[in-house]
């Protein structure tokens, strides 16, 4: 590839007035409506998905859609409302204060209020029983691409809604061994997901008991930081139900080894919504707008015609069109995403063309690399070979400058004083740590009466190789260290 780098010209008249490290959350607001991702709504909480957002998502449903069909997730389609809620016990009291409910048809109040769905367990776990029955029925792998309502008190588009978009799946298992592995199959995938088309690095680990899903056996997390404001998000989760559920909702299959016997089903949970756009704006996004990585991007290259006013005459620039026009469609025939003419820079487009008359004749295309905030200049003759190569390099090195300044944000810390303060510092910590959910509350409950909004974001599976010896960071706590959890603030 015939590249030459240099400093790129930035425009300075972007319509962003929020620096990302001044006011985070005002910063975030302003890009994810000006990159036209989203639009307000006239309900406040809620909010209309753009084409440049929905993209975006369709290539995750396409992405994960692909690798569910590889292990035989099969999709349905449930109702909005949700019966049985009450079923789910303390998880139902985990979701009641956020939970919509139908009250009324018209002017006549309903007789039993009916949730609107606020998650589709109870709606799945109301049927599972009628679809299993035999241990020839499982496993049983379903996926329901869905929306679902909360209320959300302080919401934040994407990462909290009060209503978002999200994928629910569900398994079913004859044995408690086929039904972990398949959590740790699935938390895999989203990892894949996350890595391979948002090039985001995560921190896979297990929730801990004051954070896992509430009635389940243990939760599994995908965890992702924001290395330069010190915020966790929670991207992804699989969860081992283990039988709990199944008691309360009879769904039992009849044991081959013991005729007549019923067995209750083992269960998981697996669950990403659209968070992960969110996530995506707040790891890329800069003060210019949007990054977006090359196989997420709805377009990855943008054509924009230059000196059409400096042309001779209209014979010319009509040439200099018909030629960028033929440039485009030779461009899309060799499976690029391409489109002219987009000069909104806030939208994240990886590539950026210019094209004039002297280029054609020169047969050197100047180019703005929006990851590297750079120019280039590659070579007309094999232009589409080269933009893939180019695309492939900005793809790979999202991920690994981002891997690094992971890396690089995680402390080890072992004194509290010293935790406190990093703590106020925004700082992501990782630290030892007993397991038991009266000494998590209490570390919260500590740092919450010093102002500090952070908590257990979860226990990450690579853990350090030594900390025999060591106490757990709680000072009032005198049990023994169970791992190393990581703490931070979280925004969700």
């Amino acid at each position: 590839m015939s590249a030459r780098f240099g400093v790129r010209l930035v425009n300075e008249n972007l319509s962003l007035n929020m620096s990302k490290n001044v006011d985070f959350r005002d910063w975030y607001k302003q890009l994810v409506t000006k990159s036209e991702l989203i639009d307000d709504y006239n309900l406040p909480g809620f909010y209309i998905l753009r084409p440049w957002a929905f993209s975006i998502w369709e290539s995750v449903q396409k992405y994960m859609g692909e690798r569910f069909q590889e292990i035989g997730v099969k999709n349905i389609s449930l109702p909005l409302f949700a019966p049985f809620m009450d079923k789910l016990e303390e998880r139902y009291e985990d979701l009641f204060p956020n939970t919509y409910f139908l009250t009324h048809a018209g002017k006549d109040p309903i007789k039993h209020s009916i949730a609107i769905r606020p998650t589709s367990e109870s709606l799945v776990y109301s049927d599972f029983g009628r679809w299993c029955r035999s241990w020839r029925d499982l496993p049983f792998r379903i996926n329901h691409w869905s929306n679902a309502l909360r209320w959300i008190e302080n919401p934040i588009p994407f990462i909290y809604s009060r209503e978002f978009l999200l994928q629910e799946g569900y398994s079913g298992f004859t044995n408690r061994e086929e039904s972990i592995d398949e959590v740790y199959k699935m938390l895999d995938i989203y990892n894949n997901i996350y890595s391979d088309l948002f090039a985001i690095p995560v921190l896979k680990g297990r929730r801990s008991e004051k954070g896992k899903l509430k009635g389940s056996d243990f939760s599994t997390s995908i965890q992702i930081i924001e290395p330069n404001n010190g915020i966790g998000i929670q991207a992804a989760s699989s969860t081992h139900l283990g039988q709990n559920f199944s008691k309360k909702f009879s769904i039992y299959f009849d044991n081959p080894k013991s005729p007549g016997e019923k067995e209750y089903i083992w269960l998981t949970r697996y669950t990403l919504s659209i968070r992960s756009i969110g996530a995506l704006v707040m790891t890329f996004g800069d003060d210019f707008g949007l990054i977006l990585p090359p196989k997420l991007a709805p377009i990855q290259v943008v054509i924009i015609p230059v000196g059409l006013d400096n042309c001779k005459n209209e014979k010319d620039k009509f040439n200099l069109i018909k030629n960028i026009k033929l440039i485009n469609e030779k461009l899309k025939e060799s499976g690029l995403r391409v489109e002219m003419d987009i000069r909104e820079e806030l939208k994240g487009v990886p590539i950026q063309l210019e094209i004039g008359l002297e280029n054609l004749i020169s047969r050197q295309i100047p180019l703005n690399v929006r990851f590297y905030n750079e120019k280039c200049i590659l070579c007309l003759d094999n232009l589409a070979g080269e933009l893939k190569v180019l695309l492939k390099k900005i793809q790979s090195d999202m991920l690994k400058i981002k891997t690094k300044e992971l890396n690089d944000c995680i402390e080890m810390c072992l004194d509290w004083e010293l935790f406190i303060s990093k703590l106020e510092r925004h700082s992501i910590l990782l630290s030892p740590f007993c397991g038991h959910l009266k000494c998590e509350e209490s570390i919260e409950s500590m740092l919450n009466s010093k102002g500090i909004n952070s908590k257990l974001l979860n226990i990450p599976f690579e853990q350090p190789k030594d900390y025999f010896g060591k106490k757990c960071i709680n000072p009032k706590c005198k049990e023994k260290v169970e791992f190393f959890a990581l703490f931070g603030q979280s925004i969700c």
